[in-house]
């Protein structure tokens, strides 16, 4: 039992050491996109085509509706997409080809042919779903 609690009171503080930290980089990922009377909150992944993004922030851009599908508004420059996969799906992506960002309302993507994933929608869908003309919207770090 006296080799036990050494060990366990060791594990303690290391968890009491990095959950802070682990939650600030959590809330770092997180961005909001303000619109009308709503907002949606995304979960970037951890590309650098994301980072990127995040590093633009805040953000004040025109968006339209693409195909009834997507909100999509270009970006003022492209994004690097070096080093990001065109794998894995999400709905909060970046398109090359035209350096567009594009918020899927309507279906869930996958990634390829230019089309980056950067994240995932976790609440305010149906929101933007509503949105049925041309608006702008502020981008920022959700806090």
């Amino acid at each position: 039992m006296k080799k036990i609690f050494p060990a366990f009171f060791a594990l303690a503080c290391l968890f009491i050491l990095i959950l802070p930290a682990y939650g600030e980089n959590m809330k770092e990922n997180k961005v909001k996109m303000i619109f009308g009377d709503g907002e949606i909150v995304v979960r970037l992944n951890d590309s650098p085509a994301s980072k990127e993004l995040l590093s633009l922030l805040p953000l004040t851009l025109d968006f339209k509706d693409y195909a009834g599908e997507e909100k999509i508004s270009y970006l003022p420059r492209k994004l690097d997409t070096g080093g990001a996969s065109e794998k894995g799906s999400g709905d909060f992506a970046y398109y090359a080809p035209w350096g567009n960002l594009a918020v899927f309302y309507n279906k869930t993507p996958s990634g390829g042919r230019g089309l980056y994933i950067l994240g995932v929608i976790e609440s305010g869908r149906d929101r933007l779903a509503l949105m049925k003309d041309n608006f702008t919207a502020r981008l920022e770090r959700a806090d």
